[in-house]
């Protein structure tokens, strides 16, 4: 496999990327912590619901919105059905499902956090930028957005089509072959960042998407 390095410039500004993304998480997750109480996450499990029609969504729905494994999310809707953030309600017309619902004290949390947060949003990111970069930034990260949605999908049909059953051995063989480790020069990394860093990065630049205040007519004015 023949790796194209990142030029200098192309790993200065992948390397400050995810260095900005888990500083930007860190930060904005105490700024709540002190200033409403809330995580990060849990103003993001906010942001969904209160966005959500009648302030409800599905364990899955949240789950897909968040990018999140349903342990994370199992656990974290404990904490906040414990500090009365949320309740659990049966599903009309699916006795197994659940919804998960705003109360009263979690609109008021989100009520209360957002200004402080999107405040945060503001000066350490859009007060760094004239409008042009702003503009550039929105461009980029809708551009990367586009490209995870189109591998994720790629990634969930080779999933799959390696789970179905192949009709014949020569087949199953060459899918054998397609799973082998790979030489240890694929499988560094291109900018030498551990993948603990990167996850951190998404985090972050899923908090500042849930962090713009909508015109007044939307249905939402907390994210």
């Amino acid at each position: 496999m023949v790796v194209q390095w990142l030029t200098a410039d192309e790993q200065r500004a992948w390397r400050a990327y995810v260095r900005a993304g888990t500083l930007l998480t860190a930060r904005l997750n105490r700024q709540l912590q002190a200033d409403s109480g809330l995580s990060l996450p849990e103003y993001e499990v906010l942001v969904q619901l209160s966005e959500a029609p009648d302030g409800q969504l599905r364990p899955f729905q949240l789950g897909l919105a968040l990018d999140w494994e349903q342990s994370r999310l199992s656990h974290l809707l404990a904490r906040m059905i414990r500090r009365g953030f949320v309740i659990r309600q049966d599903c009309p017309g699916d006795r197994r499902g659940a919804l998960v619902v705003l109360t009263g004290a979690g609109r008021a949390a989100i009520e209360s956090a957002a200004p402080g947060h999107v405040a945060a949003v503001r000066w350490l990111i859009f007060d760094q930028m004239d409008s042009a970069q702003a503009a550039a930034f929105g461009q980029t990260f809708e551009a990367i957005l586009t490209a995870l949605d189109d591998d994720t999908q790629q990634l969930s049909r080779a999933a799959y089509a390696s789970a179905t059953p192949s009709a014949s051995s020569g087949s199953s063989d060459s899918a054998r072959s397609s799973n082998s480790t790979p030489s240890s020069s694929s499988r560094r990394s291109a900018a030498s960042v551990s993948p603990s860093a990167s996850a951190a990065a998404a985090r972050a630049n899923a908090s500042l998407a849930s962090s713009v205040r909508p015109a007044a007519s939307s249905a939402s004015a907390y994210a």
